[in-house]
């Protein structure tokens, strides 16, 4: 029986759906197979895979469908709980595999249609010719959810980021992790954040754009981690062995309807997004 692996959105998106697969090619003894799109097998919604985290609570694993053979994995199975409960097991289960198994993303950004190939060996290990090392990093997501109209109740806000930075000491060997700005408001966004950090903590905060994996490594390989309402930050977090505290975004219920992926590691506090309200502890 086949985990096969649905092609929909970036790498963040793509990780958070092969963990999904391997959740149930360890419990159901499924094959992972990174097909990509299919129209084929039945289909692992977010509503049954949330069944199953409730049945997993209970230790009680239903049987599969009789007679189907290929499972498709094409939602989002966005959770912290499960996947930090099975940690261990998802390691050893993607170091058995990690030269083997990849993800495909469905574009440079989304939806262009540049796929993306990743090994989960490119993703799990740092690479030996990696030299981005930073003590904080500060992950800002652009695009869809960095805009100027928060009444979406989507969108992270400068004054969430400036309340946050006045409660945390910055060192000097510290980045922003961002993609190239497009637009003016982005711009003005980015630039607003920097002035802020480099006045309020009297550092030259270093700015870094790079290629979607080797920003992930430098999240990944950081030791204090700021996420924005991002899955490629939550997984950089989550595969760590060196992030000692992490800060999350506590958006709103819709902005994740089917899941709650908001503690990665365990040491996570959650801050206001739009700053205001104070910051909550996980």
């Amino acid at each position: 029986m086949n985990a096969i692996f649905v092609i929909k959105g970036r790498l963040g998106n793509a990780i958070f759906r092969y963990l999904g697969c391997t959740i149930f090619a360890i419990k159901y003894n499924l094959k992972y197979s990174p097909i990509g799109i299919i129209s084929f097998g039945v289909s692992i919604t977010d509503d049954i895979f949330n069944q199953f985290i409730k049945f997993d609570k209970l230790n009680k694993y239903p049987p599969l469908y009789d007679n189907i053979t290929d499972y498709k994995f094409d939602g989002y199975y966005q959770h912290d709980d499960i996947y930090k409960k099975y940690k261990t097991e998802i390691i050893e289960y993607i170091n058995k595999y990690k030269n083997e198994h990849y993800v495909i993303t469905d574009g440079i950004n989304a939806g262009d249609g540049k796929y993306e190939k990743f090994y989960l060996k490119d993703i799990v290990n740092t690479p030996e010719n990696f030299n981005k090392y930073y003590d904080f990093v500060l992950h800002i997501r652009l695009g869809d959810r960095v805009n100027n109209d928060l009444h979406s109740g989507t969108t992270l806000s400068i004054k969430g980021i400036k309340n946050l930075v006045k409660k945390i000491s910055i060192p000097s060997n510290s980045c922003i992790v961002v993609n190239t700005p497009k637009s003016k408001y982005e711009k003005k966004f980015l630039s607003e954040v920097i002035e802020y950090i480099n006045y309020t903590n009297k550092i030259e905060i270093k700015v870094e754009s790079n290629d979607v994996i080797t920003d992930f490594h430098i999240m990944k390989n950081s030791k204090t981690l700021v996420c924005s309402i991002s899955t490629l930050s939550w997984c950089a977090a989550y595969f760590s062995k060196k992030i000692q505290k992490c800060y999350m975004p506590d958006y709103p219920k819709r902005v994740n309807e089917f899941g709650y992926c908001k503690k990665p590691i365990d040491n996570t506090e959650l801050y206001d997004w739009h700053g205001e309200t104070e910051s909550k502890k996980s």
